[in-house]
């Protein structure tokens, strides 16, 4: 999963490849494990994406 993405805080470049993993059975802990790659890369801001952009799409397509 590529969600380095995450640390340049582009909302449209992070929802579709969430949606993407989602949609090809990837589980919310996948999700949190790539999108700490980026925390560690990008501090805070990466953080801040993760707990809404990046949450927000495997809520609303119930995973």
């Amino acid at each position: 999963m590529r969600f380095v993405i995450v640390a340049q805080r582009c909302e449209p470049c992070i929802r579709n490849p969430v949606k993407a993993a989602v949609e090809t059975g990837g589980s919310r802990g996948e999700i949190l494990e790539a999108s700490g790659i980026s925390i560690l890369m990008a501090g805070g801001p990466a953080m801040a994406y993760t707990a809404t952009v990046v949450m927000e799409v495997p809520d609303q397509m119930g995973v």
